[in-house]
């Protein structure tokens, strides 16, 4: 074999390998959103997610731009029951995730909610109980009612601090039979959970930080 055939073989299969990753890569993202309803909302200047197709499995990234507008808000119930979701990526400038968002995504094992996030609205994450790992960014001014209860972290009694549920600088759910006295909210707390110490009736007294919102 001549050595300029060998070259044109060898290149060949050089263009061929390469491509091969790149489509995949293509194909992952369209199939993505091939799976996602969404609408436009606000004057149509932004996008809501509606609803995701409940046979969507492994790892899902949320585009943080459809059809030229921002992705800004996941919708009631978007992603409720797609029970095969290990990993969902929830890009920046989503500044709100609806009730029940996500509720019963049993196999999503960690969130990130990403800066610029305002609202988890009630039963966001509810029963999502592989989810161990939750961070959750600064600026967040509502956490709902049980928006993570019946989680993985939630259930992990290793997260709670004197019968208390705290996510990074958030509040998130006192035990109401176990609270006693007066009790004092940590320092760095911005944000405390709506109906966080509902039924807390031994509770006597509290002191909130300067900085909750």
């Amino acid at each position: 074999m001549s050595v300029k055939k060998m070259l044109s073989l060898l290149l060949v299969f050089a263009v061929t390998v390469l491509s091969v990753p790149l489509a995949g890569i293509t194909r992952a993202f369209a199939s993505d959103l091939d799976l996602l309803s969404y609408r436009s909302i606000n004057e149509n200047t932004e996008i809501e997610i509606t609803d995701c197709d409940v046979s969507a499995s492994g790892a899902l990234e949320i585009p943080s731009t459809i059809e030229g507008l921002p992705v800004k808000s996941i919708g009631f119930a978007a992603f409720r029951s797609c029970a095969s979701l290990t990993g969902i990526i929830i890009p920046e400038g989503v500044t709100n995730i609806g009730e029940y968002a996500f509720q019963g995504c049993t196999s999503l094992t960690g969130i990130t909610v990403p800066a610029g996030a305002e609202c988890i609205d009630r039963f966001a994450f509810y029963g999502c109980t592989a989810l161990n790992y939750i961070t959750l960014s600064g600026g967040i001014t509502k956490i709902g009612a049980s928006a993570f209860a019946n989680t993985g972290y939630y259930n992990n009694t290793a997260n709670w601090q004197d019968n208390v549920l705290y996510i990074g600088s958030y509040l998130i759910r006192a035990e109401a039979d176990d609270i006693n006295g007066s009790y004092t909210v940590l320092t760095w707390t911005s944000c405390i959970a709506d109906n966080a110490f509902f039924g807390c009736g031994y509770l006597t007294g509290i002191t909130l930080p300067a900085g909750v919102v």
